[in-house]
């Protein structure tokens, strides 16, 4: 009995053993450890090698600009109108629009409307007639035949005739008036063709005066936040690749937003001479940021909470960089962070797959 009971125990021991190794046997392949080979020596698990391209890191000032696109304009103050205070019709044009012209220079004539010289008649007419009324009621008021009240409303209506009507002839209503140029300048508008009927006060010329010419611009809500008097812009002409920009200055910033084109007016004054003609359609760059730092082409900068993750290749592993992004642009960024230097190679593509410490194949860089 004794023996039996013996052997039971030998063969449960036994069987315990092997199911123990059968299960370490395959929790060791399961996790990559490793394993008898035939000739019963032990062969380590391959390592994952991940195939990357690099670039340096450089040092460089980078700048964030902005675009804007406008006209040439005149300045505050430098736009003179050409009206008459009556009704109007042109008789002759001497210009054109764009021309230049210079003080004094003939713009047009223009003469009384036909209705404006029909009502000089009519007041001519009435302040003839208020004359005689006056006439008889002051005979009729020296016979008593007139009181004072009635003497008083005659001299009353004819002083107001009479008034219409040197307002309208000192206004020279039949005469033929010459509209010169007020200033030395370019004829901006004629609004109206020979023959046309104007009322009183409308603009029949717009002159701009020479001067400091201003460049209205449009810009980007988001980018106007950035800008304040005073800061330098490029400007050239749209189209024109036929020298360098012209240097302007950022003289104001429109506080709201223009209805019109939905982006905030910003006017650039140019400088004396050489500048576009007036109308010209120019395009303006302004600088937002600029700073003096490391570089890195924008894709190998990975996005991670409010910063970024850069990995850099040292003795054939990748090494993780957490970064501050400067400066960006559409593609380069600027960056800080501990321990990256200029001349260090940073990962731009395969950085996805990377973590601290893997080992990485370099591949060139297309």
């Amino acid at each position: 009995m004794n023996r039996r009971i013996l052997w039971m125990g030998v063969i449960g021991a036994l069987a315990l053993m092997g199911a123990t190794a059968l299960f370490t046997y395959w929790m060791g392949r399961s996790r990559g450890l490793a394993e008898p080979s035939r000739s019963g020596v032990q062969t380590l698990p391959k390592e994952v090698t991940a195939a990357v391209s690099v670039v340096p890191v450089r040092e460089s000032v980078l700048s964030r600009t902005a675009t804007a696109y406008g006209n040439v304009v005149p300045p505050p103050g430098g736009l003179r109108t050409v009206s008459v205070p009556f009704d109007c019709q042109i008789l002759t044009l001497s210009v054109r629009e764009g021309q230049a012209a210079s003080r004094g220079m003939l713009l047009m004539t223009v003469t009384g409307s036909p209705d404006a010289k029909l009502a000089l008649v009519q007041a001519r007419a009435q302040a003839r007639s208020d004359e005689q009324t006056l006439r008889q009621v002051e005979a009729r008021h020296r016979l008593k035949l007139a009181d004072d009240a009635a003497l008083a409303q005659a001299k009353g209506a004819f002083e107001a005739s009479e008034a219409r009507l040197k307002s309208l002839e000192a206004r020279g209503l039949a005469e033929v008036h010459p509209l010169a140029s007020p200033v030395d300048g370019t004829v901006l508008r004629l609004p109206f063709s020979r023959g046309a009927v104007v009322p009183a006060g409308a603009a029949l010329a717009e002159v701009a005066g020479l001067g400091h010419l201003e460049a209205l611009l449009g810009l980007e809500p988001g980018d106007a936040h950035d800008l304040h008097p005073g800061a330098p812009v490029d400007l050239d002409m749209v189209g024109d690749h036929g020298g360098p920009p012209l240097k302007g200055v950022l003289s104001s910033i429109s506080p709201a937003i223009n209805p019109s084109t939905r982006l905030v007016d910003a006017y650039v004054a140019l400088p004396r001479g050489g500048s576009p003609p007036l109308g010209a359609y120019v395009r303006g760059t302004f600088t937002l940021t600029s700073a003096k730092g490391l570089v890195v082409p924008y894709a190998a900068v990975l996005p991670a909470g409010s910063g970024g993750v850069l990995y850099t290749v040292q003795d054939g592993r990748a090494v993780r960089h957490e970064v501050r992004v400067v400066v960006e642009t559409s593609d380069e960024a600027q960056v800080s962070a501990p321990g990256l230097a200029a001349g260090d190679l940073a990962v731009v593509t395969g950085n996805y797959e990377l973590e601290n410490g893997m080992a990485v194949k370099v591949e060139p860089h297309l």
